[in-house]
C-alpha cells in the first residue's frame, strides 16, 4: 500500500489498467463517438452562408431564444475564433504520436503519449513547438506483450490530465504484485517531481478501484471515488501533498466542473425520476450545485424540458435532457431567461462556458462538431475529423484535436478562446 503524499523517487508515475468509467447521461453518449462534453444542434454542414450577424465586432450577453433554429449550414468555427486554432508538428521530435490535452501558451502544449487514447496513454509531457523540445512530467512503466495482447490490466492514465495554473493532475493504475492499484498524482509545471496524492489498492478480485478525474483548483486537488459505480464521496488534498480528506456530505455527489458537484443522476427536484437526490441530507435535493471547497451551494433550474429532467450544471449554465431524451435544452444556472431547446443531445465544456454538439448522420457516422458560446449566441462548426478527447466525461475538457492521417500536421481547437468574454 502506498503512502499519501509520497514523492516518487525518479519522478515517474506508475500506471495502471483500464478501469470502469462513470457514465453520465448514457443516452447522450450514445450519439457521440467518445466520452466528452457534448451538445447538438443539427448537422455540421458544408457550404457558404452569409456571415454570422454576431461575428463582426464585440458581442454582449443577450437573452436566449426559446428554441435554437435548425442549422444545416454553419460557418467554420475558425472564422469566429481564429486564435483558437493551433497547428502543430505531426509527431514529437522523437517521432512519437501524441494527444494535446491543454494549450499552455502560444507554443507550449500539455500532451500525452503512448497509445493515443486515455485508456492507453502512458506519459504526460510538455511539448514546446518553438524550441522543439519535450519535457517529461511523468512516464509509466511499459506494459508487457501479455498485458497488451491478452487484455489484462495495463499501466495507463485513466483520463486526460487537467491543468489549473501551473498545477497538472492525473489518475492512473499501476500493476504490482498482480493487483491494479489506483493512484492520483499532481505536478508543478514549473519544475519538481510529481507528488503521489493517494494510492488505493485493487480489490481482492484483481479489479482497480474507481476514481473520478482529479481536478486541480486553486492549489487543491479534488476527486470523487466510487464503489459499484456509486459515488462514495469526494476527497480533497493540497496539490503539494498530504493526507486526502473526505468532504463531509458528498456521498452521492459527482464532480462536474472544478470543485462544483451535483447529486449523482442530475435529476432535478420535482422530476419524476427515482432516487433521493443523494448528498447533503439537508433537504437540498437534486437541484443543487455544491462547491466542495468553499461550501457554497446554489440552486439550479427546475422545469423546462420535460417531466423527468436531467440537468448537468456549471455555475453559469445547465445542460440536460427530458424524458427518454426526446427533448434537450440549455438554461442559465440562475434560472433566468427560460430554457433554450435544442434538437439533439449536448454537453458543457471549458468549465461550463461552452457547449458542444457532435453531429452524426442516420448511420451514426460523425459529421463534425458544433462549438457554441451560449452567452454570446455565436456558434461555428468543426469538420468531421474533430473528436472530444476519449475518456473525458467532465465539463472541464478544454481542447479538441482533429484526427488526421499519419504524417499530417496536428490541428487542435482551444475551447478556452470560445468561452472568454468578448
Amino acid at each position: 500500500m502506498g503512502v499519501d503524499g509520497e514523492r516518487h523517487r525518479d519522478g515517474r508515475a506508475p500506471g495502471g489498467s483500464r478501469t470502469l468509467r462513470r457514465v453520465i447521461v448514457s443516452a447522450v453518449l450514445g450519439v457521440l463517438c467518445l466520452a466528452g462534453a457534448l451538445v447538438a444542434i443539427r448537422d455540421v454542414a458544408r457550404g457558404a452562408v452569409s456571415p454570422h450577424p454576431k461575428a463582426a465586432g464585440p458581442v454582449s450577453p443577450s437573452p436566449l431564444p426559446g428554441r435554437i433554429p435548425i442549422v444545416r449550414l454553419i460557418q467554420p468555427a475558425r472564422l469566429f475564433w481564429p486564435g483558437a486554432v493551433h497547428t502543430l508538428p505531426a509527431t514529437l521530435p522523437d517521432g512519437s504520436a501524441y494527444q494535446v490535452v491543454a494549450v499552455l501558451s502560444a507554443d507550449r502544449y500539455l500532451v500525452t503519449t503512448g497509445e493515443v487514447s486515455p485508456a492507453g496513454a502512458t506519459a504526460v509531457r510538455v511539448f514546446d513547438t518553438g524550441t522543439r523540445t519535450v519535457t517529461t512530467i511523468a512516464a509509466l512503466p511499459p506494459n508487457t506483450p501479455g498485458q497488451l495482447q491478452l487484455g489484462l490490466p495495463r499501466n495507463a492514465l485513466l483520463y486526460p490530465p487537467l491543468v489549473d495554473g501551473d498545477v497538472v493532475t492525473w489518475a492512473d493504475t499501476v500493476i504490482e504484485g498482480g493487483s491494479p492499484d489506483t493512484e492520483v498524482w499532481a505536478a508543478d509545471l514549473t519544475g519538481g517531481r510529481p507528488v503521489r496524492l493517494t494510492r488505493i489498492p485493487g480489490t481482492s478480485r484483481g479489479q482497480a478501484r474507481e476514481v473520478g478525474q482529479p481536478r486541480p483548483v486553486d492549489g487543491t486537488v479534488v476527486w470523487d471515488r466510487y464503489a459499484q459505480s456509486t459515488t462514495t464521496g469526494i476527497y480533497r488534498v493540497p496539490a503539494t501533498g498530504g493526507t486526502p480528506a473526505p468532504v463531509p456530505g458528498t456521498a452521492g455527489y459527482d464532480l462536474v466542473t472544478g470543485a462544483w458537484a451535483q447529486p449523482a443522476g442530475r435529476q432535478v427536484a420535482g422530476g419524476a425520476g427515482s432516487g433521493d437526490g443523494g448528498g447533503s441530507g439537508d433537504g437540498a435535493g437534486r437541484d443543487e450545485l455544491f462547491d466542495v471547497l468553499t461550501g457554497r451551494r446554489m440552486r439550479v433550474p427546475v422545469g423546462g424540458v420535460g417531466h423527468d429532467e436531467r440537468l448537468e450544471c456549471s455555475p453559469t449554465w445547465c445542460a440536460g435532457a427530458g424524458v427518454e431524451n426526446i427533448s434537450f435544452a440549455v438554461v442559465k444556472a440562475d434560472g433566468s431567461g427560460g430554457p433554450t431547446e435544442l434538437d439533439r443531445p449536448y454537453r458543457l465544456a471549458d468549465g461550463g462556458a461552452v457547449a458542444l454538439a457532435a453531429g452524426s448522420d442516420k448511420h451514426g457516422n460523425p459529421q463534425g462538431v458544433v462549438v457554441w458560446n451560449p452567452t454570446t449566441g455565436v456558434w461555428g462548426g468543426l469538420d468531421a475529423s474533430y473528436r472530444v478527447p476519449d475518456g473525458s466525461l467532465s465539463a472541464d475538457v478544454r481542447v479538441l484535436q482533429a484526427q488526421t492521417v499519419p504524417g499530417a500536421p496536428v490541428e487542435v481547437f482551444d475551447l478556452t478562446v470560445v468561452g472568454r468574454p468578448a
